[in-house]
């Protein structure tokens, strides 16, 4: 691709201004940098003819005229070294450039502990900023990383319906507090996937989907996981024995096989899901189905 160096005695071109009626895109609505930059780009070729990439590469003090297309196109990172100049040259306040930074970085981390650790930063720089992408980020992330929302969601389900938080803490056997379950029912709310019952008080479920943030939803899957496998393993010696069904399956496979495995339980659970979950019939009780394909040797050739 080519490249040209900003430094030549090539003249600066004149910004001519064009009418346009878009505002500009706000950092805040943003939980991938790259969909930022490209709006961003777009909205200021909409308001001045000449803009282009080399002139967003002179301002941020950048040699490479396209630095900024290889960006969006997720060709190259984008540099610690250059973000400052990227900061600059995006015209972004303080405050939006430490949401700039924490969300290249999200954005960028390959190894999930330190993806976490700039997704609370995310939280932190725009807490108190309505509207923003993040906000609903969270009550996403909120309903992955504790275990009992997801179960308190269906336990709307059940007749007769419960009405208080109390009585909805009461049916999880001391396992949640009322005030667990007022602040999963806020987050459940905020993703409209609960609504007011104003006819019987409480809340029902308004079977809306929510559109996921796969980068947020993998963060707080691995949390619910993890809990939900500590409290299986709590529930295995309380609970009696009719109230569970344990099986295991020990058995050596080809990498290919292992994969057909993982695919034949997501159809199942789907199946289970498309079965019952939609099924109007008389709830009684909340349960927890789980499945673990785990691999506990390398495969061939180091392959894993």
């Amino acid at each position: 691709m080519e490249t040209e160096n900003l430094n030549s005695k090539s003249k600066t071109k004149i910004e001519v201004p064009v009418t346009s009626d878009a505002n500009p895109p706000r950092i805040y609505h943003y939980l991938d940098f790259r969909s930022y930059l490209s709006d961003f780009y777009q909205y200021k070729k909409s308001t001045s003819r000449n803009y282009s990439y080399a002139v967003f590469a002179q301002k941020a003090q950048i040699s490479t005229r396209n630095y900024l297309k290889r960006i969006i196109d997720g060709e190259r990172p984008l540099s610690s070294e250059n973000l400052p100049r990227f900061v600059h040259s995006l015209e972004l306040s303080p405050r939006e450039a430490l949401y700039f930074e924490c969300l290249v970085n999200f954005n960028q981390s390959k190894n999930n502990q330190t993806k976490k650790y700039y997704f609370q930063q995310l939280r932190a720089s725009a807490e108190g900023v309505s509207d923003s992408a993040i906000e609903i980020s969270n009550a996403q992330y909120e309903i992955f990383s504790h275990w009992y929302v997801l179960p308190i969601l269906e336990s709307l389900d059940l007749r007769p319906k419960p009405i208080s938080n109390l009585e909805i803490a009461d049916l999880f056997k001391g396992r949640v507090s009322a005030n667990q379950v007022k602040k999963a029912l806020e987050t459940l709310a905020k993703l409209g996937l609960v609504q007011a019952d104003l006819q019987n008080g409480g809340y029902q479920k308004s079977h809306k989907k929510i559109r996921y943030e796969k980068q947020v939803i993998n963060l707080g899957i691995q949390e619910f996981h993890k809990k939900m496998l500590q409290l299986s393993s709590d529930l295995i010696a309380e609970e009696d024995i009719h109230n569970r069904y344990l099986r295991g399956l020990t058995i050596s496979l080809s990498i290919e096989e292992f994969e057909f495995v993982k695919n034949e339980i997501a159809d199942f659970f789907q199946g289970l899901n498309d079965k019952y979950s939609t099924k109007s019939t008389h709830k009684q009780v909340v349960s927890q189905i789980n499945i673990q394909a785990l691999k506990l040797t390398e495969g061939k050739n180091g392959q894993s």
